[in-house]
């Protein structure tokens, strides 16, 4: 063996060599000889171009292989010509065992095959036996799906896509008891001068269930019905017109479990609501979802006054909310029942209601203007108090962490709010202690008067 190894490529002239020295030991004009996958390979020298690169004589045609051992042949070993004839005849042996191969895969094998290509290449498809069999299970056109095997289980795949149609019309009057089993998802018949037509279908099962129901359609001398005749889901396509009969009625849709549902209600006098919606039993309390909002009218008699909605959202106070911005907070009256409190500690001392003063002293009055932000424009001039002022010297009397910078203005969560009942409260002892200190400037008054008279 030659030193080194060799790297070939399809279709080039070129040769690289690893660990090679070819200066030192061949020449132009020289045999090389290869073993690849089993097949030897004769090329020529020629040029050697250095210690790891030379040229051939002709482009090699086996396949692209690399760390090939090698053996070099001088030219006094043998001529161009018997190599030539000796190459092309390996190569037309190889060629045809290669064919041979590959054609007898086409004919033989049962599904893919992978079919290898003079140049190494490989190639994966049918052979000639799966496309037979293919073949075979092509429907013909002709035959309009009678050739299917499994025609419920075709009919079954095909409604996925929509429901098959088929128009029956004839110009006679059936006679009674005429039975239309077309088979298909849909069947129509239409009857040629006849204005009253009344039908009758029933839908039956393998094992024992059926529904039915009567239809009844008229050119308006009776009118139209569609009746169920045993219990069952019901849905149209359109709208479900209510007859204007005398009297009172309960529900006319209504889901009842129990006392809970829920029952769409009306009455001919009005007494009854028009959506009632109970509780239903379980562990979500949640009886009504409004994923849009409300849209509500000035009064029960005005058309409604904008396009706008309005929602309630709570999150541990009641805000109120137009379209996409929150306009405020509910003030609700809390209930001040003792019995619903506890730990109770009453600030009557008089040290508590001169502290109470001194904060309340500490409160800035101000005049402002709510900003404009989402629906809301800017308000009118008003009188109050900043609640960040408040926040520093009274914490009671507020509500709230106070907006962040960055804040969404139509979303104004955590927004500092004034506890008007803390305020009353905080007012209440600053008044109480100015009280205290009248009193006790009048006692003070009173001797002072009494001292002038006896001297």
């Amino acid at each position: 063996m030659a030193q080194g190894t060799l790297n070939f490529t399809n279709n080039s002239t070129k040769v690289t060599g690893t660990g090679t020295s070819f200066i030192s030991e061949i020449k132009v004009g020289d045999f090389i000889t290869a073993t690849i996958n089993n097949a030897v390979f004769v090329v020529i020298i020629k040029e050697i171009k250095s210690d790891t690169e030379l040229t051939l004589t002709e482009v090699f045609y086996g396949p692209t292989s690399a760390g090939i051992v090698w053996d070099a042949v001088p030219m006094k070993a043998a001529t161009a010509i018997p190599y030539i004839l000796g190459v092309q005849t390996a190569r037309a042996a190889r060629l045809a065992n290669l064919e041979a191969d590959n054609w007898l895969q086409v004919y033989t094998a049962l599904g893919d095959i992978t079919v290898t290509l003079p140049d190494g290449t490989q190639f994966t498809g049918p052979s000639w036996k799966k496309l037979s069999e293919q073949l075979n299970d092509v429907l013909l056109k002709s035959n309009n799906l009678a050739d299917v095997n499994d025609k419920a289980a075709a009919l079954k795949n095909l409604l996925n896509d929509g429901p098959l149609e088929v128009d029956r019309q004839v110009d006679v009057s059936p006679p009674n008891g005429t039975v239309v089993s077309g088979g298909e998802v849909k069947s129509s018949w239409s009857v040629a001068g006849v204005k009253n037509f009344e039908a009758e279908f029933k839908i039956s099962s393998t094992f024992g269930k059926s529904i039915g129901a009567v239809i009844t359609v008229s050119d308006g001398t009776r009118k139209p019905q569609f009746i169920f005749n045993n219990l069952g889901d019901f849905s149209l396509p359109g709208n479900i017109y209510l007859s204007d009969k005398a009297g009172t009625f309960g529900s006319v849709i209504s889901m009842p479990k129990g006392n809970n549902g829920v029952s769409l209600a009306s009455s001919s006098n009005g007494s009854l609501g028009i959506l009632n919606v109970n509780r239903i039993n379980g562990s979500n309390p949640v009886a009504l979802f409004i994923d849009g909002g409300y849209h509500c009218k000035r009064g029960s008699t005005n058309p409604p006054s904008s396009s706008s909605v309005f929602n309630i959202n709570w999150t541990g106070s009641l805000e109120a909310w137009i379209d996409g911005t929150q306009v405020g907070n509910f003030q609700l009256t809390p209930v001040c029942d003792g019995e619903l409190k506890k730990k109770v500690a009453y600030r009557n001392s008089t040290a508590a209601a001169e502290k109470a003063l001194a904060r309340v002293l500490q409160w800035r009055v101000a005049t402002f203007r709510y900003i404009a932000r989402g629906i809301l424009p800017e308000s009118e001039t008003k009188l109050g108090f900043i609640a960040n002022d408040l926040v520093e010297v009274s914490p009671l009397c507020v509500k709230g962490e106070g907006l962040k910078p960055g804040y969404d203005p139509n979303d104004p969560q955590d927004a500092y709010s004034l506890d008007t009942t803390a305020q009353i409260a905080e007012l209440t002892q600053a008044v109480q202690a100015l009280a205290q200190q009248n009193i006790q400037l009048r006692n003070e008054l009173d001797e002072l008067k009494a001292g002038d008279k006896t001297s």
